[in-house]
């Protein structure tokens, strides 16, 4: 996300990657995550991008992390400020680990 590049973005979210939350509420697929992040880059930068109290739990090839977090930026010409938390669920293939899905609420934190 910081370097913007969509290729390594994708190499990293499992076909089946499903993210739940975020500004709408919303469901989204890997091939819907990397457009959006595809079309976030055409006219937005992340200023700061901060994780607090990550709390990890390995279970064999699985793993959930879940954190609070915060970003700055602007897209548009709009300055932004998110914040929420958010877990994520990976699995640790041959190659490294893979997203496979996300919830995240957004709010104070």
């Amino acid at each position: 996300m910081e370097r913007q590049d969509v290729r390594s973005l994708k190499a990293l979210v499992d076909p089946d990657y499903v993210s739940v939350g975020g500004p709408d509420g919303r469901m989204i697929s890997a091939e819907e995550f990397v457009a959006e992040a595809q079309r976030f880059f055409s006219a937005g930068s992340i200023a700061s991008w901060q994780l607090d109290s990550m709390v990890t739990h390995t279970h064999g090839d699985m793993a959930i992390c879940s954190y609070a977090w915060n970003e700055t930026g602007s897209h548009a010409g709009q300055r932004f400020e998110l914040r929420g938390i958010a877990t994520d669920v990976l699995q640790r293939r041959a190659d490294g680990w893979v997203h496979v899905a996300r919830h995240v609420s957004q709010g104070q934190v």
